[in-house]
């Protein structure tokens, strides 16, 4: 099978020129139909009677024959027959045509492994940067909800306690007796005396 007629279809060319018509019958084929060249009616040169020229080729390279699915290069010369630039078109995973970006033509055309190993890279940062969101989200989440360890403390058995340290600070016993002899420490005796203030 010739690979040269598989590379786009008629139906592709049209889209492909619909594009870039502003007017209805303002692009017409140009020369020979197996060239893939459009004449742009509104762009005429007065003094030389030369129009602009759009020409749709596919992307190839020396070392390997025109792929099925190629990237499509539309070139746009101007009345001049000086070409201006080249949009680049892409396929999707589906197989179908979408523009990708137009370049100039003092600047070579990015090379399209290139482009999807840096679309991957970016794919794969995004999805990272989800899980690491998600991550810190649950943390956040977490931290927010925590309550305090431990069971909680059973108010006869404080108010016992409270009722101890009461009875020793009335014979005149100060803090340091105290805590020595309920066995607590000063933050349970100073709690202790704060729960009597509030009986």
């Amino acid at each position: 099978m010739d690979k040269r007629k598989t590379w786009i279809t008629k139906e592709e060319e049209k889209m492909i020129i619909s594009t870039y018509a502003l007017h209805s019958g303002e692009i017409v084929p140009h020369g020979d139909p197996t060239e893939h060249q459009y004449e742009i009616l509104s762009a005429c040169h007065s003094r030389t009677g030369l129009r602009g020229l759009i020409a749709i080729r596919p992307e190839f390279s020396i070392d390997k024959p025109i792929e099925d699915k190629p990237r499509i290069l539309v070139s746009h010369s101007d009345s001049t027959g000086k070409i201006v630039f080249r949009d680049v078109w892409e396929r999707d995973f589906e197989g179908k045509l979408y523009w990708r970006f137009r370049n100039p033509i003092n600047i070579p055309i990015s090379d399209r492994d290139r482009i999807f190993e840096l679309e991957n890279e970016n794919s794969m940062l995004k999805g990272r940067l989800l899980i690491l969101e998600k991550k810190y989200q649950n943390i956040i989440d977490t931290v927010a909800v925590t309550k305090p360890a431990g069971r909680k403390p059973n108010p006869e058995k404080l108010d016992a306690q409270a009722a101890k340290v009461k009875e020793l600070l009335d014979q005149g016993l100060g803090e340091k007796e105290i805590t020595e002899q309920l066995h607590i420490g000063r933050a349970t005796f100073y709690r202790m005396k704060k729960r009597l203030r509030d009986i």
